[in-house]
């Protein structure tokens, strides 16, 4: 069950300059001068059982960044810093440690990455007048919360 979700707007994140990763085909992003990736994230808190899990994924227009010329995001860890900080910036949080889930879970239009326990902590406390201020976020398009 999802305890709430964040719907981010479109932001440029910087990506494919720095540490390299290993599924992404460095030498053509620089030849077509690639450094960056525009995406939409979406964070959610679920909810399975007493599991609690902190989810953030990255989609993106696949005609933008096609797997099979460029290769995967996944492991790009200046994509991974830039997503931490635009995210704690936004929402105001410190600490946030999103990385990026298993090789398997990458998809052609989208980056999927994870909070660790003690984020999906600090979420699952957040108050309504914090969910609010989230809300009237000129970088959140929506939010929902479950009532459940």
């Amino acid at each position: 069950m999802v305890i709430f979700a964040i719907k981010f707007a479109p932001v440029t994140i910087k990506a494919f300059n720095k540490v390299h990763g290993f599924w992404s085909k460095y030498e053509k992003l620089k030849s077509d001068k690639i450094s960056s990736l525009h995406v939409t994230p979406t964070l959610y808190l679920r909810r399975v059982g007493n599991f609690r899990d902190l989810r953030v994924d990255c989609a993106f227009d696949p005609a933008d960044m096609p797997r099979e010329k460029y290769g995967l995001t996944y492991g790009d860890q200046e994509f991974q810093t830039g997503i931490n900080r635009h995210i704690s910036s936004v929402l105001g949080v410190e600490g946030l440690n999103i990385s990026y889930t298993e090789h398997g879970m990458q998809e052609d239009d989208l980056i999927s990455m994870e909070g660790d326990k003690r984020n999906a902590s600090f979420f699952e406390g957040v108050s309504n007048h914090t969910f609010l201020k989230w809300q009237g976020h000129p970088q959140v398009t929506r939010v929902l919360r479950s009532t459940a």
